[in-house]
């Protein structure tokens, strides 16, 4: 479903799941609970039956509380020969009234009762009990938006009015409108849909939120606007390519960046002194989440000390890079030189309130030194005002990163390189966003090898054998080291042209050695790329030969930081009886990387395959997730389930909906669960007033999926919780299918081509044969009658 809105930003378009409708206490949950065969364009629900439209402009529904293995959608009778494209339900003490709008733009009305019945057309009428029509087209005006609450149909028409109408189709009369039997609402702005909510209706109003309050019409609303545009879907508030983005943009030769760190602080400490009216005592990024996920007072209260903190960050965070680059380059002190405009830095990522800074330094020859200078630099202007660490990771839960995901095409320019390592990069070029052309950015031309695979595998292995990888701050000696390299390799051109598989396996090599000892970094450019840079930013990258490595070394990637936390937020003592209560900081720490393990693909994204390539359109081939879940739990349901959704079979629709679920498909479910909805609790502002009814359900569904219900038993030994955890994630690991080398390709396809051929040449074999011995039959004939002449 979608629904177009208005913002302060312009016009907006807002996406709806409908995926999960009710929660099943004898099966955990029944996951894409739709009708086979068959999809839901818009719903609408009362107090006895939720009904939708489908595709085709059918009406379909199901009774409230139906859910559960056996639950299904069932069709209704509709108007004969009309299309639907809206309904609206109510229900009173006969029953529930249907109220839709067909594709002419006539209003149809269906009288309650004989919902399972077949044959019911004479229920439905377009006309009152008078002969008029219930919509009369007045001056050519259509009905936009409807619902139905309350006793009335409430709808909105292309004017912006709100109009209502009696349930039962008689008309309204008081307060008049122009439009015949439909009551107006004299001060109600002009608005462009319309909510069931009560006994007034709640608007979308340009640009705002409307609400009904007596008779009184307020934008009081708004902050639900607010919190629903704000909410993290992962993607970047400001795309890579706009200049602000760039923190050279901030560095000013006629201002001095290093005083500006020192009035940075007094400003921010003079500033929160005035708000608060309270000294600021708390330097700790992680302590200062902490205590907002535990505030129960208002949303404004409780969110004042990051914004505040915040804001203080980011111009921190500026003056520190253009003072770094100031004094690595005092004697170009207006940066024309090449050596010192190579020195750019940018933070892409989330915004949310919450968020972590992940910065990207770039240089051509040695981004290792201003990072270790600017972490040092920081340490010393904050070490006055902080107990214990002072380091940015800690204070800001900053990560300053020397290899990058992109090179932005402007930075990429300024970068003096040989033209072998400068040929190891391809161009991708910018899209258009909300009417502003994007610029393009560079990305490595092979993005994805075995050993880097190979890689991330040992790291998932070696953290669920010998404990989590303690990172909590950089080594800055080590890392200016790996990173001159790097980095000094690309300057020189060591790595040549790329030509040879060994080329980049030596470039990626270098690559990890830089990355693995880093804080929270990925440790391979394939899944950096494919998270920061496909999923959160969107750059349309083509992956092509590269499509498959990636997707399964960035499903690795995300199990080595599930392991990690494994490890480190759940007690050796945790049971069954205390997971639900000491699981939740894994479950809030791990959500976004359970997430992640879906993956974004499909339209959209180019994969970079010609028109001669082929690749199988199946969902679930494209979906490590799916292959892995299939190989740990077998693929009875889960081939039913693919039958169904992926392919629309409705012949399967009926066994679907009624199977018995077993111990794997039930686990199955829940882990599909944790990745669907792994993300929400990214939403800190509710769960922070959460009392148990958002959170339980993850638990119960992440207890369900990771810990075996024979988990004590296994192997004839005792198996601890976190083990048992361990030892999913593990199974995961080694589930993941292993990767084809275009050799291998060929070779299963000339197999293939063998398999084909084979009785084709058997029956040659045969033929020639069965010739042979006739030649040698008549040769001895003719001998026998030469000897007898």
């Amino acid at each position: 479903c979608s629904k177009e809105y208005m913002t302060e930003h312009g016009l907006q378009l807002e996406h709806f799941l409908f995926a999960k409708w009710g929660w099943s206490t004898s099966n955990n949950h029944v996951w894409w609970h739709m009708m086979r065969g068959g999809d839901v364009m818009q719903l609408d629900a009362d107090d006895d039956a939720m009904w939708g439209l489908d595709g085709h402009g059918s009406i379909l529904w199901r009774p409230a509380g139906d859910v559960g293995k056996h639950s299904r959608w069932m069709r209704i009778d509709g108007p004969p020969n009309v299309a639907l494209k809206l309904i609206a339900a109510d229900n009173d003490e006969r029953g529930t009234w249907l109220w839709c709008i067909s594709d002419d733009d006539r209003i149809w009305r269906r009288d309650p009762g004989n919902y399972h019945e077949k044959d019911q057309h004479d229920k439905w009428s377009d006309r009152d009990e008078n002969g008029h029509l219930y919509w009369t087209k007045p001056d050519g005006s259509v009905l936009k938006d409807l619902k139905a609450n309350m006793g009335f149909a409430l709808a909105i028409d292309d004017r912006g009015n709100l109009l209502r109408r009696h349930i039962n189709g008689t008309c309204c009369i008081d307060p008049a409108s122009p439009v015949h039997c439909w009551c107006g609402e004299k001060f109600a702005p002009k608005l462009s849909a319309v909510t069931d909510n009560g006994d007034h209706g709640l608007g979308f109003y340009m640009p705002s939120l409307q609400h009904k309050m007596d008779e009184t019409w307020t934008a009081s609303a708004n902050r639900w606007l607010q919190q629903l545009t704000s909410r993290d879907d992962g993607h970047n508030a400001d795309s890579p390519h706009e200049a602000s983005q760039y923190f050279s943009y901030y560095c000013d030769a006629g201002i001095d960046h290093c005083s500006g760190l020192d009035s940075s602080i007094s400003e921010f400490l003079e500033g929160w002194k005035k708000v608060s009216r309270s000294p600021w005592r708390q330097w700790d990024w992680g302590i200062l989440k902490a205590e907002y996920s535990h505030c129960s007072r208002s949303s404004e209260t409780c969110q004042r000390p990051l914004k505040h903190y915040g804001a203080f960050r980011e111009q921190f965070m500026q003056h520190l890079f253009c003072c770094s680059r100031r004094l690595q380059t005092f004697e170009d002190e207006r940066c024309e030189g090449p050596l010192c405009r190579a020195y750019d830095m940018t933070c892409p990522g989330s915004k949310l309130l919450t968020s972590d800074m992940d910065c990207t330094v770039y240089h051509s020859h040695d981004p290792g030194t201003i990072i270790q200078n600017m972490s040092l630099l920081a340490q010393e202007k904050l070490l006055p005002y902080v107990d214990g660490k002072s380091d940015i990771g800690t204070l800001f839960d900053v990560s300053l990163y020397g290899t990058w995901t992109w090179i932005p095409d402007e930075i990429y320019q300024r970068f003096e390189w040989p033209a072998s390592s400068k040929s190891l990069f391809e161009k991708v070029e910018g899209r258009q966003t909300d009417g502003k052309e994007s610029t393009a950015v560079w990305v490595f031309r092979r993005k994805c090898t075995p050993s880097a695979r190979q890689a991330i595998l040992d790291k998932v292995w070696r953290i669920i054998r010998e404990g989590a990888e303690d990172i909590q701050t950089e080594n800055l000696d080590k890392l200016v080291v790996a990173l001159q390299t790097f980095v000094g390799n690309l300057a020189n051109g060591s790595y040549g042209y790329g030509t040879y598989t060994s080329d980049w396996d030596h470039l990626y090599q270098d690559f990890r050695a830089v990355s693995s000892v880093q804080r929270e970094g990925y440790l391979t450019y394939a899944a950096t790329l494919e998270v920061v840079g496909r999923q959160q930013v969107g750059l349309p990258t083509t992956f092509a030969e590269d499509y498959h490595c990636m997707r399964q070394v960035s499903f690795l990637e995300q199990l080595a930081f599930i392991a990690q936390h494994i490890q480190t937020d759940v007690p050796e003592e945790m049971t069954e009886k205390s997971f639900s209560e000491l699981s939740i900081k894994l479950l809030l720490k791990s959500g976004k990387y359970f997430d992640r393990l879906l993956e974004v693909g499909g339209p959209g994204y180019d994969e970079g395959f010609s028109k001669t390539q082929h690749r199988d359109p199946n969902a679930a081939d494209n979906s490590v997730l799916w292959r892995v879940l299939q190989a740990v739990y077998g693929s009875t349901h889960l081939d039913a389930v693919l039958s169904g959704v992926c392919n629309q079979n409705t012949a399967s629709s009926a066994s679907v909906s009624t199977m018995a679920f077993d111990d794997a498909e039930v686990r199955r479910r829940s882990c599909m669960d944790i990745a669907m909805w792994g993300n929400a609790v990214r939403h800190m502002d509710a769960f922070r007033r959460d009392t148990g009814d958002l959170i339980r359900p993850m638990v119960q569904a992440l207890y369900t999926c990771l810990v075996h219900p024979n988990a004590t038993q296994k192997m004839h030994r005792t198996m601890s919780v976190k083990e048992a955890m361990l030892d999913s994630i593990g199974q995961w690991a080694n589930a993941v299918p292993p990767l084809q080398t275009p050799l291998a390709g060929r070779l299963a396809g000339y197999g293939r081509i063998a398999w084909l051929l084979a009785p084709i040449l058997a029956l040659g074999c045969l033929g020639f044969s069965m010739v042979r011995m006739r030649q040698r039959a008549m040769l001895k004939r003719k001998n026998k009658y030469g000897l007898q002449n």
